[in-house]
C-alpha cells in the first residue's frame, strides 16, 4: 500500500512527475523518464505532514507541490529538477485550509486555491523565488463546497468549485487585482 489520496500529475520536460499522499500521511513524489518503466520514489515530507490529495506543477526548473498539512495549514514544497532536496513553506497557517488545493503557474508566480473556514473560497499567490504568500478571499461564507479547480486564462485566473445547492460556480480575476467576479 503506497497511495492514500488521489494523485496529481504533470509533465516535466522528458519526464512524468506524480505526487500523492502516502502511508502515515507522508507526501510522496514519483518520477520516470518518458519511454521507461523505471519509477523513482522520494519522500517530500515525512510522517503526519500531509492530510489531502496534493496538487503538483512544473515551474521552469522547479517542481512544486501543495497539500494540506497538520492543523489545516496550507503547505507548499519545491525542489530544483535533478535534486532530491525539498524545501517547505507554510502558505497559510492553522485552521485556514479545508480542501485539497489546486495550483497553477501564472507568469512569474505560483497561484493556489482551496476552501477555507466556513466554506469560503481562498486564493494565495507568491512571486517565484520568494516565500512571501499573499492571501485573498475569492468568495465569502458558504460559497464553496468542494476542492476547487484552477487555471490561468490569458491575463486572468479562473477558479471553479461546487457551490451551494450543488451548483457549479465560477470565479475570475484579472492578474494583479484582488477583484473576483463570480458567475
Amino acid at each position: 500500500n503506497t497511495t492514500y489520496s488521489a494523485p496529481s500529475m504533470a509533465v516535466d520536460g522528458n519526464s512524468v512527475v506524480i505526487a500523492a499522499m502516502g502511508a502515515g500521511h507522508r507526501l510522496k513524489f514519483y518520477w520516470a523518464v518518458n519511454g521507461t518503466s523505471t519509477w523513482h520514489a522520494e519522500t517530500v515530507a515525512g510522517k503526519n505532514t500531509t492530510y489531502s490529495a496534493p496538487s503538483i506543477n512544473v515551474d521552469g526548473n522547479n517542481v512544486n507541490i501543495a497539500a494540506v498539512g497538520p492543523g489545516h495549514r496550507l503547505k507548499f514544497y519545491w525542489a530544483v529538477n535533478g535534486t532530491a532536496t525539498w524545501h517547505a513553506e507554510t502558505v497559510a497557517g492553522k485552521n485556514t485550509t479545508y480542501s485539497a488545493p489546486s495550483m497553477t503557474v501564472n507568469g512569474n508566480s505560483v497561484n493556489i486555491s482551496a476552501v477555507g473556514p466556513r466554506h469560503r473560497l481562498r486564493f494565495w499567490w507568491a512571486v517565484n523565488g520568494t516565500a512571501t504568500w499573499h492571501g485573498e478571499t475569492v468568495a465569502g461564507i458558504n460559497s464553496a463546497y468542494s476542492a476547487p479547480s484552477m487555471t490561468v486564462n490569458g491575463n486572468s485566473v479562473n477558479i471553479s468549485a461546487d457551490g451551494p445547492l450543488y451548483r457549479l460556480r465560477f470565479w475570475w480575476a484579472v492578474n494583479g487585482t484582488a477583484t473576483w467576479h463570480g458567475e
